[in-house]
């Protein structure tokens, strides 16, 4: 018979002391770096709120919706505080306290944000550095927006916080959540109808891209359709860069979250899918939100507006990035449920309430079945009515020999007096393998409440202690004629491993 190994057991996350030591010095210095990238942001922004025009030229739009622009950097400062927070939460003992979704919806937004900025600006100046155009007031003839030295400072900052955050989560989720991402796409179990939602999810998603990819294919390649005429008019080198750019989020999103849900490329490790569906909809949905919030700001020059087509192309967007977070996170809280319902069992063999095979949550010493059919690993019965057989055929087998010792002990009793009667007993006893006694014990003690008691049990039980107990001066024996052997009443038991069951003798009171 071929034995099938059971899956190598996955570590738990770390608890307890482990999970309340202090932060080692990476991540003390990778907080210490979240937090200064976010001083040269924030102070520019309370400068501009409290009145200021550092940075800013004269002529710039800015300055001309002041209300508006309180607002903006009112909110944005908010946003920059939040990444503070974030190193906080990532590196304190109180952020393993928190819950995942108030943890992962934000951490998501920000991957969102600042993975466009992390690839568009580098790429921008790579444009430049190989003497490609870039959009700027230098180059383009327009006004300026800002000086030239708050673009890298701003956008060099966020690059750092970005770095620096991403490198605190992912040691942080390692930690905490690594063992829902263990293993290949291969060892995945089959969707079941529960998680159909993934594959509607997925595909309703995959189709919907079809039309911000077609738009970003085109607008890379040169066509102005669906542009603002400003755009199409003011279009650089970089600009074709970035729709690429764009392209690639969301060929990402889509791709991580058909392949979560189809369970395609088995050799493909479990993690890939989920971090390219983890960045591709955060840039997908977050990035388009927020050029989506930009276009209602307003602006004076009605070329610069962006069209119905782009507006379009953002709503998409933020529904695809919706979408695709939302398959990662329903693939997520499925995996955990499996491995809760695995652990419950605790077997060795890890298998579940339905039969399906767990990833290794469920390793135990013992047969691990968690439909209540056996005992658990810490010995403790499931169901007072599951017995096994192996334990009736103990039970059967340690009575027999407990009524053997005690029909040998009788007939020593009749032809020895006294203390040989007592030697004899006590040789009786000691017949008997301990283990018999404790499985006729434990055999009598279990009986099934659903049917009567079998007759052996208390047969031999009673008869042991009436036949075998030595006579004293207080307690007479009564003489019994010795019957001849006859078979056990329970004939529904299997016989013992060794034989057939020797007879059971009767004791005075049965036979009257």
């Amino acid at each position: 018979m071929s034995q099938t190994s059971a899956p190598l057991p996955v570590p738990a996350p770390a608890t307890g002391r482990a999970a309340r030591r202090s932060p080692g010095r990476l991540r003390l210095l990778l907080r210490t770096v979240a937090v200064a990238a976010c001083l040269p942001y924030l102070s520019l922004k309370l400068a501009w709120i409290s009145g200021s025009h550092i940075g800013i030229p004269d002529g710039s739009s800015l300055l001309d919706h002041r209300g508006v622009m309180a607002v903006a950097n009112s909110v944005t400062v908010l946003m920059d505080g939040a990444v503070i927070a974030l190193a906080l939460l990532l590196t304190r003992p109180w952020g393993r306290r928190v819950p995942a979704w108030l943890l992962g919806l934000p951490m998501w937004a920000a991957t969102g944000l600042l993975l466009p900025i992390m690839g568009g600006f580098p790429a921008q100046l790579a444009v430049r550095a190989l003497g490609g155009s870039v959009n700027s007031a230098e180059e383009s003839g327009r006004e300026p927006f800002l000086d030239e030295w708050v673009f890298g400072v701003v956008y060099g900052g966020f690059i750092v916080q970005g770095l620096s955050l991403g490198l605190l989560f992912v040691l942080y989720a390692r930690e905490r959540w690594g063992h829902l991402w263990r293993g290949r796409v291969g060892d995945l179990p089959k969707v079941h109808a529960g998680g159909r939602a993934l594959r509607v999810w997925a595909v309703t998603a995959a189709v919907l891209a079809l039309f911000p990819a077609g738009l970003r294919l085109l607008w890379a390649g040169g066509s102005t359709f669906g542009l603002a005429d400003a755009i199409a008019t003011d279009r650089t080198t970089d600009f074709h860069v970035l729709q690429v750019l764009e392209l690639g989020y969301l060929t990402a999103a889509v791709a991580g979250a058909l392949v979560l849900a189809f369970r395609r490329l088995p050799a493909l490790p479990v993690k890939v899918p989920l971090a390219l569906a983890w960045a591709g909809s955060g840039a997908v949905a977050c990035w388009g939100a927020w050029l989506f919030a930009a276009s209602f700001a307003g602006t004076a020059d009605v070329s610069e507006r962006p069209t119905p087509v782009m507006l379009l192309a953002y709503a998409v967007q933020m529904i695809i990035g919706t979408l695709v977070a939302a398959t990662g996170a329903r693939f997520l809280k499925e995996r955990a449920d499996s491995r809760t319902e695995g652990g419950r069992g605790a077997g060795g063999t890890g298998r579940a309430d339905g039969g399906d095979r767990t990833d290794g949550s469920g390793i135990g010493a013992s047969t691990g079945r968690a439909d209540g059919a056996g005992r658990t690993n810490a010995g403790v019965p499931a169901d007072r009515t599951s017995r096994t057989a192996g334990t009736d055929q103990a039970a059967d087998s340690g009575l027999a020999a407990l009524a053997d010792g005690a029909d040998s002990a009788g007939s020593s009793r009749r032809s020895a007096p006294g203390g040989s009667q007592r030697s004899a007993y006590d040789s009786s006893r000691q017949a008997v393998p301990d283990g018999a006694q404790r499985s006729a014990r434990e055999g009598s003690r279990q009986a099934t409440p659903e049917g009567p008691q079998p007759a052996t049990p208390a047969t031999s039980r009673q008869a042991a202690p009436n036949t075998s107990r030595p006579a004293t001066p207080d307690n007479p024996q009564p003489s019994t004629p010795a019957s001849p052997p006859q078979a056990a009443p329970n004939t529904s038991r299997s016989a013992a491993p060794g034989g057939p069951q020797p007879a059971v003798p009767r004791s005075p009171r049965q036979s009257a």
